[in-house]
Formats: structure tokens, sequence, C-alpha cells
């Protein structure tokens, strides 16, 4: 139990320091997208387009309520943490956890 609960506060840390919004979006987008492109995700208008794609993908495919917040432009300037719930459970679900949810 005491390991379980360490894994998952590291995993919280984790979530407060590494990547930020735009960053997540992009390992979501590479992780359910076969070959991607960096164009999407990167250019204003484009990536809201992705965003969207990604937020559907995550509820239809894997069961996953997500909120991504990709900022001013879609650049991930002055955005709010991106949150993930199991549609199925209502719990919520840290970044790294949707990652391998996805297999990665």
């Amino acid at each position: 139990m005491e390991k379980k609960l360490m894994n998952k506060m590291e995993d919280m840390e984790l979530e407060n320091v590494a990547g930020g919004t735009h960053g997540e979006m992009v390992e979501l987008h590479s992780a359910i997208t076969p070959n991607p492109s960096g164009l999407g995700t990167h250019i204003p208008g484009l990536s809201e387009i992705t965003k969207q794609s990604i937020i559907q993908k995550l509820k239809d495919k894997y069961g996953i309520e997500a909120h991504i917040d990709i900022g001013w432009l879609g650049l991930g300037i002055a955005s709010e943490n991106n949150t993930y719930k199991d549609i199925k459970t209502g719990k919520s679900l840290t970044h790294s956890e949707v990652m391998k949810r996805l297999g990665k």
C-alpha cells in the first residue's frame, strides 16, 4: 500500500513540473495518431483542431474525458493544467496514467 501511495505521489509531482500543457498535447498526439506531423500541434488554428481531435479520440477509444488547455494561440502560454478522468469510474488520471493506458 505504501509503495502504491509513493508511486502516486511521484506521478503527481512529475505532473506539476514536467512538460506543460502544450507538451502534453504533442505527446498525446504522437501516441494516438499514426505518423503524426508536427504542423497540427504548432500552428495556431490547426493546434485547436488537433486538440479537439485528441479529446474526441481519448473519449471514444479509451474512455477518457480530457480537458486540454493549449493556451494563447495554441502555444501553451497562460494555460491551465490539463485534466483527465476515467469516464466509467470518474477517477482522475494523471498524464502519465493516460499515456500508460495508450500503451506508451
